[in-house]
């Protein structure tokens, strides 16, 4: 909204309205500063595209190339967020890194693959020593600090989360009621447990059960703090 210092209009469907040719090697081929906003945006960019049957579009596209043989750090995309104001009391600030909002509003009747986030990350080469990092997180100084947080669209006070501390892993599920909350491990193979110490499981509801698909194949209770029952099926029953 508001006014333009400069305007570029094209009349050409296959023209570039600005195009920058530069030798800045340590320097910034497009740098723009503003001293203080309000809600004004650094870059505001809005579009419709009306692709053709098998063509594919980017609404921003950033594509760039890496030589560096030395020791170095390279970020193909870097945003620094700092906060440096108190919030007041009673007063919630939101503060997002990266805000993706995907939504499709049409009645399809096709095939739709809709990728909030999508991550390839890989080396076509294993020399020398590579790691490949999907996601890397590093979350710490909250309260309470989630590494991966995944609410539940139907209901905002569900949800499961991974947290990394110095006690270990943590994986939180957390339901509204009795019948949601479950973690549930469908592995196509074997469910392998692997502790360089002890295995501890602790069922706060006093009963553990061993089943095969849904039959039972052993229970163990407790009913005290030094007494336990252990139910196995008689063989052919």
């Amino acid at each position: 909204s508001g006014t333009a210092a400069m305007v570029l209009t094209t009349r050409t469907t296959a023209q570039n309205a600005l195009l920058i040719n530069g030798e800045c090697r340590d320097a910034d081929l497009i740098r723009g500063v503003n001293a203080t906003f309000t809600t004004g945006a650094i870059l505001n960019l809005s579009s419709t595209y009306v692709t053709a049957d098998t063509q594919s579009a980017n609404s921003v596209g950033i594509i760039n190339g890496f030589k560096g043989a030395g020791t170095s750090t390279f970020k193909n995309l870097f945003i620094d967020s700092n906060k440096t104001t108190a919030t007041a009391t009673g007063k919630t600030a939101d503060i997002y890194g990266v805000h993706v909002d995907v939504d499709d509003t049409s009645t399809n009747v096709g095939t739709v693959n809709s990728y909030g986030i999508a991550i390839n990350n890989n080396f076509t080469s294993t020399g020398g020593t590579v790691n490949a990092y999907g996601l890397y997180t590093n979350v710490d100084g909250g309260d309470t600090s989630y590494d991966i947080y995944m609410e539940n669209s139907l209901d905002s006070s569900e949800f499961a989360a991974l947290r990394v501390g110095n006690g270990g892993e943590l994986i939180i599920s957390t339901g509204s009621d009795d019948f949601t909350g479950d973690i549930t491990l469908e592995a196509d193979g074997h469910v392998i447990l692997d502790a360089a110490k002890n295995v501890e499981i602790n069922a706060d509801g006093g009963s553990i059960s061993f089943k095969d698909d849904s039959a039972t194949l052993a229970t163990l209770d407790s009913n005290g703090l030094d007494t336990y029952t252990v139910h196995l099926p008689i063989q052919g029953s």
